[in-house]
């Protein structure tokens, strides 16, 4: 349907005297999507049907009429204004796959006039800014590095190691065969297997001009044990300790019980004059120790009466001490 002289006339004075300084701004990383603003929605009649155009300062980027459309080459299979859209007066531009020479200033515009007379009315100019990504990553030793190229712009990912200047290539878009333990290509993103400390460092996925799409920078974490693990682990050392302080002090009593029984026997069937020995023991974390022995000549066993009363006394802590030692 034509659009009406009165309207035309009314967009040529009020939406073409748009002062050219009025700039959205808006920006998208590179990969991502892209929406440049505008809208037309308070010029919508009924069964009207826009004409809008979209470009830059050196290129067409897109027009749409109906369902009849238009792709600037740099632009194709990249730039849609959808139809359902700009029938509701919505005229924005959606940008795919952004890449950073896409950045700069877009304006859109309204062709209103019949066939043989046309009129380009302008209606929006929007700068767009396209990023890189960086990202921060830490990764357990022996687990993997997912690295995300975003875009198939990606041609190559290189990396350089903490403290050093000197970069390596890890990954080649069209090569035909990577080195073993390199990066290994998965959907669009690459993994690096088995990670080590020799993984720390910077990456970069570079496009075909050599631009950095993505920074990632690595960090490894050494594994630590549980807790539990740990606690296990002093337990069993202190097992084995107290294994080998139980089996020192069977020994020491078992020593102390033989000499005991070696004296009284002495005591009871050796005539005068005999001898009488006396062990004193005390224990340590390794094995008991003599104090001292003592040698006392007799001349009977009566005699022997009242040396009985301090055996007996020195032998009370030594066996004291063992108890105690076991526990």
């Amino acid at each position: 349907m034509r659009i009406s002289t009165v309207l035309m006339l009314w967009l040529l004075i009020c939406v073409g005297s748009s002062p050219v300084s009025a700039v959205v701004h808006t920006s998208s990383r590179v990969g991502l999507a892209a929406v440049l603003p505008c809208s037309v929605e308070s010029l919508l009649e009924p069964e009207h049907t826009f004409h809008i155009q979209w470009e830059t300062v050196s290129n067409a980027v897109f027009e749409r009429m109906g369902q009849e459309r238009f792709q600037g080459e740099a632009y194709r299979d990249r730039a849609d204004v959808p139809e359902e859209q700009l029938v509701r007066g919505d005229c924005s531009l959606f940008l795919r796959d952004v890449r950073f020479s896409d950045a700069g200033v877009y304006e859109s515009y309204l062709v209103v006039g019949q066939s043989s007379i046309k009129n380009r009315v302008f209606i929006q100019r929007v700068q767009l800014a396209v990023t890189d990504h960086k990202d921060i990553k830490s990764v357990r030793t022996g687990e993997e590095l997912i690295l995300d190229l975003h875009t198939h712009q990606a041609e190559q990912v290189i990396f350089q190691k903490s403290n050093d200047t000197d970069w390596t290539v890890l990954w080649q878009k069209h090569a035909v065969k990577h080195k073993k333990g390199h990066l290994i290509k998965r959907g669009n993103e690459l993994i690096l297997s088995n990670v080590t400390a020799r993984s720390v460092g910077t990456y970069k996925v570079l496009d075909s001009e050599g631009l950095a799409l993505s920074t990632i920078k690595v960090t490894v974490i050494e594994p630590v044990l549980p807790r539990e693990t740990e606690t296990q682990q002093i337990q069993s050392a202190l097992g084995k300790n107290c294994s080998r302080r139980v089996s020192d002090v069977l020994s020491a009593v078992s020593m102390l019980l033989l000499m005991s029984l070696t004296t009284l026997l002495s005591i009871t069937v050796w005539t005068p004059p005999l001898t009488a020995v006396l062990v004193f023991s005390t224990l340590s974390c390794t094995a008991p120790r003599v104090l001292s022995v003592t040698s006392l000549m007799v001349e009977d066993t009566d005699s022997l009466a009242p040396f009985m009363v301090p055996l007996t006394a020195s032998l009370a802590p030594v066996t004291a001490s063992l108890a105690l030692a076991t526990i």
